[in-house]
């Protein structure tokens, strides 16, 4: 998960012991979101073990119907949270101050809280810029398959447009993959975007990006191999091997 250094960052920066909340004189942060059982809570919590720091992470299971009243919470009595991908574009207006990276995409997935003021970073689209450094260069500069159109295809795809000439995405949810079309078009060129409802396997994408989350490594969307053996890289969001890196593996 490339945000999380970002994310162990923007947190173990704001540890203070004037913001300690009492939980075993720790500086309490949470995971807000639909996944209360995340890795991140548990990747983020290994950190702070390792690094000796005076804080701990706690799920936060998000309800939808109670966003407001979630982050009234979140802000008065946490020091600071990460936020779900799910819930980072809605995140943003309620953020007192923004950082540039949130500016430019409307996200936000990490929230630093100080005196009831809070502070947006959008983690997800700088630690996933910062996993392609030395790839993107390789890619040839061209045209991009992305796989999945919610969570993380956001950020993912915010990344992607500033090289890729153009920007294919492929999901077998069409609602949403015109959503995220829609989306990522307020903060670029939506021309540059295109939405594929099948692919043949004669497709050329010199990358191909898989950005759903898969807890199982297993079902995959219908991509048939020859995409795989068309492209020069492939990349996956998920921490785990998946049905999508092996198919990958297998074509080369």
């Amino acid at each position: 998960m490339p945000a999380l250094w970002y994310y162990i960052k923007v947190l173990y920066l704001s540890i203070k012991p004037t913001e300690r909340t009492g939980l075993m004189d720790f500086a309490q942060y949470a995971f807000f979101g639909e996944d209360s059982d995340s890795l991140s809570i548990r990747m983020i919590n290994s950190f702070f073990d390792e690094l000796q720091a005076p804080a701990v992470c706690i799920p936060f299971p998000a309800d939808g119907g109670m966003f407001l009243s979630a982050l009234s919470v979140l802000r008065k009595n946490f020091a600071g949270f990460n936020v779900s991908a799910d819930y980072a574009f809605m995140m943003a207006p309620h953020i007192d101050k923004l950082d540039m990276t949130s500016k430019n995409t409307g996200s936000v997935s990490t929230v630093k809280s100080q005196g009831g003021k809070t502070t947006g970073y959008d983690t997800d689209c700088m630690g996933f810029e910062r996993s392609l450094q030395g790839f993107m260069e390789d890619a040839g500069g061209g045209d991009i398959l992305m796989i999945g159109a919610d969570g993380l295809a956001y950020p993912a795809g915010h990344v992607l447009l500033k090289t890729a000439p153009r920007l294919f995405i492929f999901s077998g949810d069409a609602v949403k993959a015109r959503m995220l079309r829609e989306r990522l078009s307020v903060y670029g060129d939506g021309r540059r975007i295109r939405i594929l409802g099948e692919l043949s396997g004669s497709e050329k994408f010199p990358a191909v990006f898989n950005t759903q989350i898969n807890k199982n490594g297993g079902v995959m969307e219908n991509i048939p191999e020859g995409v795989f053996r068309n492209a020069a890289y492939a990349y996956d969001v998920n921490p785990a091997a998946t049905e999508f890196l092996r198919t990958a593996a297998r074509n080369g």
